[in-house]
């Protein structure tokens, strides 16, 4: 705050100075508020808070997207050599049958084939689950509708 003052005295009584005087004064105040300024850095503060949070989530977000991403570009070729490992375990244990049926094989050579089969259509199933798993993850870090989902 600046205040500016400026007086002036003119007597005509013998004895007391002078007989013009006059007076000017400026005065300065300033007020620190330590409130305020510490108001100001902690919003500062609150803002620098809020954009790590942003930073942080747009990184995971991120990082989800790509993770989901490589899970699904592994398990592409991971389910392809699941149906060729099943189409190769059927053909064999079809051959595994035909020469029991023939007698030129053993019951026990047919029996393993055919779990092989099994533990190959397993492994089939899985893959697929997991492909499937992995499509949906992706989806959902892309944060894309998913089918048969219900909207509100």
């Amino acid at each position: 705050t600046v205040n500016a003052t400026a007086t002036q005295r003119w007597t005509n009584a013998a004895g007391f100075g002078p007989s013009g005087s006059w007076a000017a004064g400026v005065a300065l105040a300033w007020r620190l508020d330590v409130g305020a300024v510490a108001s100001a850095r902690a919003q500062e503060a609150a803002g620098a808070a809020a954009r790590a949070r942003l930073e942080r989530s747009t990184r995971d977000a991120r990082d989800a997207v790509s993770t989901a991403w490589n899970q699904v570009r592994a398990g592409i070729p991971r389910a392809r050599a699941a149906r060729a490992e099943e189409a190769a375990s059927e053909g064999a244990a079809r051959t595994a049958r035909e020469r029991l049926s023939t007698g030129a094989g053993t019951e026990l050579e047919a029996l393993l084939a055919e779990r092989d089969a099994f533990s190959a259509r397993v492994s089939r199933v899985q893959a697929d689950a997991d492909l499937g798993y992995a499509r949906v993850l992706l989806r959902i870090a892309a944060a894309r509708r998913i089918e048969g989902e219900v909207t509100r």
